[in-house]
């Protein structure tokens, strides 16, 4: 299986396969890969006549085939990009596989799936013929350095306060964030400015059904009653659902349990949950302050709380209301 960076060096360095098989749930990192090979095999920028995009759903193997074997009436090189490749017949597929022992040297082609399963038919057909990519969805610490890589190349510059405060806000979903950007930069380019920091995040985050999150977390994650439930209820004011609000707080909260459960420095913490260095040095001392045992009282009240929420019986806002009072109640240790 192909490693993404060693494909980010193969398509730099045009070093191309005839054919490959991009499957996983990261749809916007896959978006670019298929462009920068695209550029890269058709020689133009933005890909021109030579791309032509295919349905697996809507073709089948011999038509892909004939496809590739075509020669192009306005392009000297056709890219195939062959989206919902999962949805081909086995007759199909090893119609594609057999044309792959002879390809066409102008033609390249791309089968893509959202699947995320390694195992698949579709993958273990086409890897021993086709150079074969997993786009996993990425870590926090991986996402927030594909934030600050996207700024740096759109001329700006975010933050790594920023950075960790967009991926707290926005998921590591990378189309999701690129959106988030694009607001950043307006809001940069009209200050005047080319640094984002974490104000700016922080400013344009009303218009995120997720508003409001990392500010409940971090409020709680250091036991401030007052401002935890100021936050809440602005979110209630603001039409959030407890029952979301209720599953960022069981979100917060194990993410501290992780960075607390991890021995060593902010470095060794990072490498071993996944969670970005910059977000580990502000949650370390928070984390380290609760017991072992206070986690699982808290984690505990959450679970019971859910399974009310769940079944019905009490008020919503108030059952998360008494959660979050009980949450920033406990006695910190001193770091």
């Amino acid at each position: 299986m192909l490693r993404l960076d060693t494909l980010r060096q193969h398509a730099a360095q045009k070093k191309l396969s005839s054919c490959y098989l991009f499957f996983g749930e990261e749809e916007h990192l896959k978006d670019q890969m298929v462009r920068s090979l695209a550029t890269a095999f058709l020689g133009t920028d933005p890909p021109g006549a030579g791309l032509e995009v295919l349905y697996g759903s809507e073709t089948d193997g011999m038509q892909i085939v004939d496809r590739a074997l075509s020669l192009g009436m306005f392009a000297p090189r056709t890219m195939l990009v062959v989206r919902e490749a999962d949805a081909l017949s086995a007759k199909s597929r090893a119609a594609v596989a057999g044309y792959l022992a002879a390809p066409n040297p102008d033609a390249c082609l791309v089968l893509t799936t959202a699947k995320p399963d390694a195992k698949s038919a579709l993958v273990r057909q086409f890897e021993p013929v086709a150079a074969v990519v997993n786009f996993k969805p990425l870590t926090e610490a991986e996402a927030a350095d594909w934030a600050r890589s996207e700024s740096a190349r759109r001329g700006l510059r975010l933050t790594a306060e920023a950075a960790q405060q967009l991926v707290a806000r926005a998921g590591t979903g990378l189309g999701v964030i690129d959106g988030e950007l694009a607001k950043l930069a307006t809001h940069a380019g009209a200050a005047g400015g080319a640094e984002i920091g974490a104000a700016a995040v922080r400013a344009l985050a009303g218009s995120n059904p997720q508003y409001g999150d990392y500010e409940l977390a971090d409020a709680v994650s250091r036991c401030l009653r007052r401002e935890s439930l100021a936050i809440y209820q602005t979110m209630l004011s603001a039409g959030e659902d407890p029952v979301r609000i209720l599953a960022s707080i069981c979100s917060g909260m194990l993410r501290l349990w992780k960075v607390a459960s991890v021995p060593g420095d902010p470095a060794a913490v990072a490498r071993r949950t996944g969670i970005h260095e910059y977000a580990v040095r502000q949650l370390l001392p928070a984390a380290r302050r609760r017991t072992r045992a206070e986690y699982a009282d808290a984690l505990d009240r959450i679970y019971r709380a859910e399974c009310r929420l769940k079944s019905g019986r009490g008020q919503p806002a108030a059952l998360v209301q008494r959660l979050i009072h009980h949450l920033t109640t406990q006695s910190l240790r001193k770091a």
